[in-house]
């Protein structure tokens, strides 16, 4: 009897081994110590698990200068999708970025950026009540009363 020709394996391929590629920011929330970060896992694990992400928020004019300049220590967590960075300065903008991590390096980051705005809120929440309080003891006339209710009017749409 002859033997049938058996077909040679089928060759294995190498597990893909490189960094994941980039989470996708979902939300920003400016907050009144610093702002919260929001986002998803990437969808490219690059062959094996992510094990954290590195979070930077860097002042826009910095962004531009050479990376010596740009380089603020990131916030290094081990797992997760929400962080608050702290310690911004008020009216600031910043690109806030974040990368993922697996045992094969990190990976490109997600930017997006926001302007830091807590404590020219807290300062438009303050003075709405203080101003009607002045127009209803008759302290204020009607011209600086409008004209101090559109100052704080124009502080808050800017906040947005």
């Amino acid at each position: 009897p002859v033997a049938a020709p058996v077909a040679p394996p089928a060759p294995v391929a190498a597990p893909v081994t490189k960094p994941p590629g980039a989470p996708r920011i979902t939300d920003i929330e400016v907050v009144e110590d610093g702002v919260r970060l929001f986002w998803t896992a990437p969808s490219v694990t690059g062959g094996s698990k992510v094990t954290g992400y590195m979070v930077a928020c860097q002042p826009n004019a910095q962004v531009a200068a050479s990376d010596e300049a740009a380089s603020p220590l990131p916030i290094e967590l081990p797992a997760g999708v929400t962080t608050t960075v702290v310690a911004l300065t008020p009216g600031q903008a910043y690109t806030c970025s974040v990368s993922a991590k697996n045992e094969n390096g990190s990976g490109p980051a997600a930017s997006q950026t926001v302007t830091y705005n807590a404590l020219v809120e807290e300062v438009a929440e303050e003075a709405a009540p203080v101003v009607d309080q002045l127009i209803e003891d008759g302290k204020v006339s009607g011209a600086v009363a409008a004209m101090t209710s559109m100052v704080v009017a124009a502080i808050v749409a800017l906040m947005f």
